[in-house]
């Protein structure tokens, strides 16, 4: 018996961890996260003893989160998917639908996958892989999951619905969701909300072989406030579950918006990483040995914002300085796809350590897969499958924890959603990538990711970086080595780590 729990957080870079992030908290300090530091490290929160896990620095998604759902569900990238952007739902019938095309029910999810296997599946949060084109509500159970709760698409502050007769408008505190057919107007703060649905359907299901998606819509808006009301932060969490004392999220006119934003998304963390530890805690009082019994993946779907009053805004590393302006979500700079991961529990020898070479969103579906010896069909009715991740499980075993398993990392973004594989850069409105990778034809240790080719649709000209300038990594970006797509003055080994890269890149792509 080996069950799967995959935790993903919405809009969490790694420069809010302590002590496995960024290294740079700026001007508000860290919040308190000692789940998922335990995760990493061990230690003992919320009376549950943590044997620590592997640590993944260099680990990629995409720039939204409809992408990387897509993405770490499947094993595949974007453009084979067609979903590059978030998605929404078709304003009418008639509407084309590649505008507002959903995750295809053609794709073979890690749900398929278990359940295959004879798993039992569920999914409890914020699903944002399906709208009417691929059924629904019903889009989770057609993506292999036995049971769903949560809700399809972000929370809107401008929606408002009725319950007993009082008008409310949606948010963390009330919600308009679904369970299977049935639809659920919920007063419960969100959070809470499925980690609740989520231990009871665990229990109910606590003899047979599972597999738990809890993509929590925290700390998605967590600072949103009510335009009616100035201000009003209907979005904190409730108090018991942060530090009071040090995250100020009440109305308060003192402070200014960006304060605000910073107090309200701290205190958001705070309380997504206790619901965390009361799900694991939860959990593991169902099993004694839940640790050797459980493989546990907890990441994020992209970086924190970064416009005015986002949560990367003045945010500073002890050394390298201010992170730069538009640096965050919905960007391809490091900010926006440079993620947290950490992997612990069944299959994890030696725990308590780091892996520097690179890792992509991609990977987690046959991760997944390799822990548990399971073989990704090669084939689905006749048409081949092609899966772009690898499997990071001779990582998480220690004989293998220092060698590289990829050479390259891509990301992407772009409009509309719908089929694009074998396109390249046709037939987009808008595209933006990233690429990073490109060390062994530049003299270096492969996996390393020492060079990255953007393009950024402001300009859709090629940026290109050196992310370990002396060494180390830096995820500043500050230098452009090709100012306005120009290759001139690259050295030697630039040129032949960006010649490699853009061949890699134009390659993948167009196959």
């Amino acid at each position: 018996m080996v069950n799967v729990l995959y935790v993903l957080v919405d809009d969490v870079g790694k420069e809010v961890y302590s002590t496995w992030g960024m290294g740079g908290a700026g001007t508000y300090g860290y919040p308190s996260t000692p789940c998922a530091d335990a995760l990493c490290e061990g230690g003992t929160v919320q009376g549950l003893s943590y044997p620590g896990g592997v640590r993944f620095d260099r680990h990629y998604v995409e720039q939204l989160c409809s992408p990387t759902r897509a993405a770490s569900l499947v094993g595949r990238h974007p453009f084979r998917t067609g979903i590059g952007d978030i998605i929404r739902q078709p304003a009418g019938e008639d509407e084309d639908p590649t505008s507002q095309a959903s995750l295809p029910n053609s794709e073979y999810t890690v749900a398929h996958l278990l359940k295959d296997h004879g798993y039992v599946t569920a999914a409890f949060g914020k699903w944002h892989l399906g709208n009417s084109l691929n059924g629904g509500r019903k889009s989770p159970q057609r993506a292999g999951f036995d049971h769903y709760v949560g809700n399809l698409f972000n929370l809107q502050n401008a929606t408002r619905f009725t319950i007993s007769g009082v008008e409310f408008r949606e948010g963390f505190f009330s919600w308009n969701g679904w369970s299977q057919d049935e639809n659920r107007k919920v007063r419960t703060y969100h959070t809470t909300y499925v980690v609740d649905e989520a231990l009871r359907w665990a229990r109910d299901h606590r003899d047979e072989d599972w597999f738990i998606y809890l993509p929590f819509y925290a700390c998605h808006d967590a600072y949103t406030n009510n335009a009616t009301q100035t201000p009003v932060k209907k979005n904190s969490p409730p108090t018991d579950l942060y530090d009071t004392g040090t995250w100020t999220t009440a109305a308060d006119v003192t402070q200014t918006t960006t304060q605000q934003t910073m107090h309200a998304y701290r205190a958001c963390i705070e309380a997504t990483d206790k619901e965390l530890g009361r799900l694991l805690a939860g959990l593991a009082a169902m099993d004694p040995d839940f640790w050797d019994n459980t493989l546990v993946i907890f990441t994020s779907d992209n970086g924190s914002a970064s416009g005015t009053g986002g949560t990367l805004q003045n945010e500073e590393h002890p050394t390298l300085g201010l992170y730069p302006a538009g640096h965050g979500k919905d960007t391809p700079y490091e900010p926006g796809i440079w993620s947290p991961l950490v992997i612990a529990g069944h299959g994890v020898e030696n725990p308590n350590r780091s892996y520097s070479k690179l890792t992509s969103c991609v990977d987690l579906m046959p991760t997944i897969a390799g822990v548990l010896g399971f073989d990704i069909p090669e084939y689905l009715e006749d048409n081949p499958l092609t899966i772009d991740g690898v499997s990071l499980a001779s990582v998480l075993d220690d004989s293998a924890s220092s060698s590289a398993v990829r050479d390259h990392v891509y990301s992407e973004w772009f409009q509309p959603n719908g089929a694009r594989e074998g396109l390249g850069d046709a037939g987009k409105t808008a595209y933006e990538w990233a690429i990073i990778g490109g060390d062994v034809a530049a003299g270096g240790t492969e996996g390393a990711g020492r060079y990255k080719i953007l393009r950024n649709g402001a300009s859709a000209e090629l940026e290109f970086y050196d992310l370990l300038p002396s060494g180390s990594y830096d995820p500043m970006e500050a230098t452009n080595l090709t100012p306005g797509g120009d290759t001139s003055g690259l050295n030697a080994s630039e040129l032949l780590a960006f010649n490699a890269l853009y061949q890699k890149r134009t390659s993948l792509v167009t196959t």
